[in-house]
C-alpha cells in the first residue's frame, strides 16, 4: 500500500497535535492513535494577508509651562488682584 500526499501531511498534522498536547508537564499523555480527527477554524470576514491596523497615536505629553510663561502668569495676577484692590477703593 503506498501512502498518497493527503495522508503524509494527515501524519505531520498529527504529530504536531500530539507535540502540541504533551508540551504541557500536567497534561495526560497522548499518542497519534488517539487523535481522532483535525479539523481547523475559518472565520468569516478576515484577509489573510493585511496587517493588523496601527495602535491610535499616543496623548502628547502635558508640559509644564517655562519660567518665563510662569512669571508674566504672576505677574498679570498680581496686576488683577492690584486692580481689584484699586475697584473696592
Amino acid at each position: 500500500m503506498t501512502a498518497n500526499m493527503d495522508d503524509l501531511r494527515l501524519h505531520a498534522v498529527v504529530a504536531r497535535v500530539v507535540a502540541w498536547h504533551n508540551r504541557h508537564p500536567l497534561a495526560r499523555r497522548i499518542t497519534a492513535a488517539q487523535v481522532n480527527s483535525v479539523g481547523y477554524l475559518a472565520l468569516p470576514y478576515t484577509s489573510p494577508g493585511l496587517p493588523p491596523p496601527a495602535p491610535p497615536p499616543p496623548e502628547a505629553p502635558v508640559l509644564a509651562p517655562e519660567p518665563q510663561e510662569q512669571e508674566q502668569e504672576q505677574a498679570q495676577e498680581q496686576e488683577q488682584e492690584q486692580e481689584q484692590e484699586q475697584e473696592q477703593e
